[in-house]
């Protein structure tokens, strides 16, 4: 008898969350046992932006978020979270740099340095990291915070939650800590909007028209 109340109440639990996964349209995975929002239901949706610093792709959406953030406003909330494969040093400073409001500033400094200038296998170095910390004038918070346990906890933080939801692969989007997608604007901007109580209208014409206006500023 207690093994038939129990199948039953499986059968229910998977039958209730399946009526509400399926109110979110678009294509991503589940993060058990958390559950997604129903649909048009927040005002803000939380976006968790997981990256490696040595991530081709990871590199074009750190040039895309802006543009995202352009498009929805204060209706999205996009943190970033370094994976930490490789080594945990890229990380630490963007953690540091984010207590000044220069992260995404040393983000795109790492980037760079692991991409447009071929050196992505130095990103890990201590002393390429302090060079880049002193090009942003936070080198005295790099030698005080990079070995500071608030900084590693961050970081253990991030990792954990990227164990959690079973990434591995990147850039990967956690939205609101129960959905997990891809890079996809697309699909994206579907999810987003559908989550959002008051949708954005033709979000993905308005991204793209932001960064035509961008590409034409910047030739």
């Amino acid at each position: 008898m207690k093994i038939k109340i129990l199948i039953l109440c499986c059968l229910l639990i998977t039958f209730a969350k399946t009526t509400i996964f399926a109110e979110v349209p678009g294509n991503y995975d589940i993060i058990v046992p958390n559950v997604p929002p129903v649909e048009h239901s927040l005002d803000k949706v939380r976006i968790d932006e997981v990256f490696s610093f040595t991530c081709g792709h990871c590199y074009s959406l750190y040039y895309d978020i802006k543009f995202i953030e352009a498009v929805f406003g204060d209706k999205i909330e996009i943190h970033s979270v370094p994976i930490g494969w490789g080594g945990l040093n890229p990380g630490k400073l963007f953690y540091i740099a984010e207590e000044v409001n220069l992260g995404q500033k040393i983000k795109g400094r790492i980037f760079e340095f692991a991409f447009d200038r071929n050196k992505g296998s130095e990103i890990y170095k201590m002393n390429v990291l302090r060079g880049i910390a002193i090009l942003e004038g936070i080198q005295k918070l790099f030698d005080e915070k990079m070995e500071s346990a608030e900084i590693i906890k961050k970081m253990k933080a991030g990792i954990r939650m990227t164990n959690i939801a079973k990434i591995d692969s990147t850039p990967t989007l956690v939205i609101e800590k129960s959905i997990k997608t891809s890079r996809n604007i697309k699909n994206l901007f579907l999810i987003i909007n559908s989550l959002l109580k008051e949708p954005v209208k033709e979000p993905y014409f308005k991204f793209l028209q932001l960064k035509q206006k961008a590409k034409k500023k910047n030739n």
